[in-house]
């Protein structure tokens, strides 16, 4: 006996009522991300379109119409657990991944010649950036320091330095004793070790040796960097890539002096606080008066500072000036950038190939050095850190909870710790678009290696973010 028309229709309400209940708690539960709303609109929407199907069908008899509303049941509940578990997983997964490897308990140290080298507490593996091949180890730590030589890196540990070459292969043939790198070309690379520098050839000969100033060597040597650092650096280390021209202090004098690390010829000789090589030009820099005397090559300038020695990023010179930055680039006239501060909560990130500002959730990024043509970015949170350099920016920002499955609470401004993730955003420097996206919720080191690239080291695998047809 088929149910009459008329109950039919009186039955189809409520469900139909149950029905759009649950689609709403659904929808209200994802958008307010509230686990319980999402699960019992799931069970409401489900009981309510098994009603609507079975009460839809009232000619189909038997085991077929209950079979019929158990699998759309089994549809919903599924489609509902699995929507967002998938979204979820996505995040994680993440976007235009070139290459993902493991890489526990390692972060990246150097880039050099196309590879990185991540480094753990005992060993590091030197990978290709163009398809993430480990190409060799080298027995040495990430407490160790790793300097970019040429085409070469200097590892330093323990008073003792050993050269690699791009497969991490020993190029010495025994280890040199030395502090720290100065300088490096085709070839030879020089290492100073208390008041002496040498230059050490491919094959583990002395070419020349040089009596120097240890203490103004250790402190008053300007770093060139990969990055520009959250603080002021201490020398002892030594700067992470080395500079064509070797900027030795001269003993019981102010001057330095500049050679050719395969002949030792001195190239020039000047007088200064502080001194270094940035673009294979000699600078010598003097804080006088609150200001900076600087001689690129001979040629003199003038820039404000709070310190006179700056750093040097890859072409350009970055001195610190309180919260702000002057910058000399190439034959260029000085530029004074604000809010520049060398602090985590600086707002201004800057590279010798752009900018990038953050102010509450908005980033602006430039693709030179001047504060035109910028694009905008809008990070997830006011929680976020800026990175810039090579063609790329990089957005790090704490993540709010958007999933009612997210297992982590998420970003909270008046949480003092809170339980968050990050993602992970790499954009062109030059036009502002995503080249690629990850989520992590351990994120150990980030490298910006090229336009709309970044080498990225996060829950123990180390990944190349890159967008589509970028090199």
């Amino acid at each position: 006996m088929t149910d009459s028309p008329r109950r039919v229709r009186f039955a189809v309400v409520p469900a139909a009522v149950t029905l759009a209940g649950g689609a709403a708690l659904v929808v209200g539960g994802w958008f307010t991300v509230n686990l319980a709303a999402y699960v019992w609109g799931l069970v409401l929407a489900t009981v309510g379109a098994a009603a609507v199907l079975f009460l839809a069908l009232p000619a189909v008899r038997g085991l077929l119409r209950a079979a019929m509303c158990v699998l759309l049941a089994v549809a919903v509940v599924g489609l509902g657990l699995w929507l967002p578990q998938r979204s979820l997983a996505g995040e994680f997964t993440g976007s235009n991944i070139r290459w993902s490897i493991p890489a526990a308990g390692e972060l990246a140290v150097a880039v050099y010649d196309g590879n990185v080298v991540l480094a753990g507490p005992t060993s590091a593996r030197v990978v290709a950036l163009t398809d993430g091949e480990v190409l060799g180890t080298i027995r040495a730590g990430r407490g160790d320091t790793f300097s970019v030589a040429d085409d070469r890196l200097l590892v330093v540990a323990d008073h003792s330095a050993t050269l690699h070459d791009r497969r991490g292969r020993s190029v010495w043939p025994s280890p040199v004793r030395a502090d720290r790198g100065v300088a490096a070309a085709a070839g030879v690379t020089v290492v100073e070790a208390g008041d002496s520098a040498s230059a050490v050839a491919d094959d583990g000969s002395v070419r020349w040796t040089r009596t120097v100033d240890a203490k103004r060597a250790t402190h008053q040597r300007f770093p060139n960097v990969a990055e520009l650092p959250f603080d002021n650096i201490n020398l002892e280390t030594g700067p992470p890539v080395l500079p064509r021209l070797a900027a030795l202090p001269v003993p019981a004098s102010i001057d330095w002096e500049f050679l050719d690390p395969a002949t030792g010829a001195v190239e020039r000789r000047a007088p200064g606080d502080h001194a270094g090589v940035v673009d294979g030009r000699a600078v010598t820099s003097s804080l006088v008066d609150g200001r900076c005397q600087v001689s690129l090559d001979g040629a003199a300038n003038t820039v404000a500072c709070t310190y006179g020695k700056p750093w040097g990023y890859g072409t350009a010179l970055f001195f610190e000036n309180g919260a702000n930055a002057s910058v000399i680039a190439g034959d260029r006239d000085p530029v004074y950038l604000e809010n520049a501060t060398l602090t985590e909560r600086r707002r201004l990130t800057v590279s010798p190939t752009g900018m990038a500002s953050r102010q509450g959730r908005l980033v602006r990024g430039y693709p030179t050095l001047r504060s035109v043509n910028d694009w905008q970015f809008v990070a997830e949170s006011e929680s976020a850190t800026v990175y810039a350099g090579n063609g790329a920016v990089v957005v790090l920002a704490a993540l709010r909870r958007t999933n009612p499955f997210d297992p982590r609470a998420g970003f909270v401004p008046t949480a003092a710790s809170p339980d968050q993730d990050y993602r992970v955003t790499v954009l062109d420097q030059r036009n502002g678009d995503v080249a690629g996206e990850v989520r992590a919720h351990d994120v150990a080191s980030i490298d910006l290696v090229g336009p709309g690239s970044a080498l990225v080291v996060a829950d123990d695998k180390a990944m190349l973010v890159t967008g589509p047809g970028l090199p």
